[in-house]
């Protein structure tokens, strides 16, 4: 998806962009990731990067919502959890941030090691 490209690239700083650059690039990657969204609405990747996107934009309670979205779409998916658990701390909201992870704790499925070779 080209909307990826746009999120990834501006995140990692591709081509030392300025600031106004990058915005530039998050505010296209977010037109563009609306227009998937719109197409594919219970698409739990989609809505994971819209988050990271409007995290970007400093619109933290909208990207809050587009995580706990991924993660009611697809609690399997590890990001949106660890990605609204990030923004819960920057935003020194412990209480939240607990409450996330004992609401979702019990969604995700134990991962059982072999214990012979």
């Amino acid at each position: 998806m080209h909307c990826t490209g746009l999120v990834v690239g501006a995140t990692n700083g591709a081509g030392g962009w300025s600031e106004p650059d990058a915005r530039r690039h998050f505010d296209r990657a977010l037109v563009k990731l609306k227009q998937a969204h719109s197409a594919a609405p219970q698409d739990a990747t989609i809505e994971n990067l819209l988050g990271i996107t409007e995290t970007q934009l400093g619109q933290i309670d909208e990207a809050c919502n587009h995580y706990r979205n991924a993660i009611r779409l697809d609690p399997r998916q590890a990001a949106p959890h660890r990605n609204l658990g990030f923004n819960l701390l920057n935003s020194k909201d412990y209480s939240m941030q607990s409450l996330n992870f004992a609401k979702h704790r019990a969604s995700i499925p134990a991962i059982t090691l072999p214990t012979t070779i």
